[in-house]
């Protein structure tokens, strides 16, 4: 978990500036299977960056290729400043957080959280200090004499965080260590990994394939798919402004809607379903025109849902389903031409009836286009 470049002193769990990792050309295969294809990212000293993707889309081997857990067949790995690319583990200063917790079964909790310190030989009087104010940010003070058997889930993976920390790194590297827990659980420690975070001011980069966890904990956001970066930036913007099909479907619900460039007046507009126009941004006036063909998104928490029609751009539906959600119902509609348009409403409101028909109302700005993942027609 946390075995790194052994030292002489303790840094006592001090605030501390991040260290600047840059990631150059990596690039990675396992047999014929191309992992990682020419991989550049640079992440800034103190960020929290998370690497969000599907199953298979290399986030994990990149994780691993930082830590020094897999060498890259290609390209180098720079932190503060330092090629580590061929440097062991061991030898980097990187704490590790696994989904599997990885603590030592046999060990208690003050011995799993002291390890790190001893193997760099701290002496006794600091490292129990040291792993006091560890335990103590996890807020597991008083469970030091326990064993991993005689804890929680959740209070195994808060010794897991403990052990990445007690000897101040200015990297951590998380693998999915939510992943196990259940959805309280892992909200509650995504708040105390952030709030850690902030405190101490390590680097961190995290592994998941979960949006919401991505959007709520990350300064930016890295969404991999085929072992290359689709997009970069903070949560708001790959939410609401993806740069492609992949990006937009796979951090949120999305309801798609094709669309004609037509020329107006004006300049291009776009042309929906049941005569709606739409503003063409300008990326896409940019690269397209007359008759070419784009998809339209909607997030579903964006339409409002009407009893007569009002406002334009607007969609005749007919409601098929209405789950409630807590804060939230989930309105499965079906618009006159067979597809299927899904809204979230607030709970505050009320709900239409199951066959009852509205209209879908959304505010024109909010309009995700995007250029079809099969190219032009």
């Amino acid at each position: 978990m946390s075995e790194s470049t052994p030292s002489t002193e303790s840094r006592s769990l001090q605030p501390s500036t991040g260290a600047r990792i840059e990631i150059r050309g990596v690039r990675h295969s396992f047999g014929d299977v191309l992992v990682l294809d020419e991989f550049d990212l640079t992440v800034e000293p103190g960020e929290f960056l998370t690497l969000l993707g599907p199953s298979g889309s290399g986030k994990t081997t990149l994780l691993r290729i930082v830590g020094g857990l897999t060498i890259p067949d290609e390209g180098s790995v720079i932190v503060g400043g330092v090629d580590m690319t061929l440097l062991p583990a061991r030898e980097r200063g990187m704490g590790f957080v696994f989904q599997n917790y990885a603590l030592f079964p046999h060990m208690t909790v003050q011995d799993n959280v002291a390890f790190p310190l001893q193997i760099r030989g701290i002496s006794s009087d600091q490292i129990d200090r040291d792993v006091e104010r560890a335990l103590e940010l996890v807020n597991l003070q008083g469970l030091g004499s326990r064993l991993p058997r005689e804890l929680s889930g959740g209070q195994q993976q808060r010794v897991s965080l403990a052990r990445a920390l007690v000897f101040n790194p200015t990297v951590v590297l998380m693998d999915e260590p939510l992943g196990s827990l259940d959805k309280r659980l892992r909200q509650y420690l995504q708040n105390s990994i952030r709030l850690l975070q902030k405190e101490i001011g390590f680097t961190a980069v995290y592994v998941t394939h979960d949006q919401e966890e991505a959007f709520a904990m990350s300064d930016r956001i890295v969404v991999m798919h085929g072992g290359t970066v689709r997009q970069l930036g903070v949560p708001e913007t790959v939410y609401r402004s993806p740069t492609e099909h992949f990006v937009a479907d796979f951090v949120g619900d999305i309801n798609e809607i094709e669309g004609v460039l037509r020329e107006s007046g004006h300049g291009l507009i776009i042309e929906i379903a049941e005569g709606n126009t739409l503003v063409v941004p300008p990326y896409v006036s940019r690269s397209l025109g007359e008759g070419d063909r784009v998809l339209c998104g909607i997030r579903p928490e964006m339409v409002v849902i009407q009893e007569e029609p009002m406002g334009s751009p607007r969609l005749q539906a007919t409601v098929e389903l209405v789950s409630f959600h807590g804060n939230s119902y989930r309105i499965l509609s079906r618009l006159r031409d067979g597809r299927r348009f899904i809204v979230e409403s607030s709970s505050s409101l009320a709900a239409p009836a199951e066959g009852s028909t509205v209209w879908l109302h959304w505010d024109e700005e909010q309009t995700i286009v995007l250029i079809p993942p099969d190219g032009q027609p």
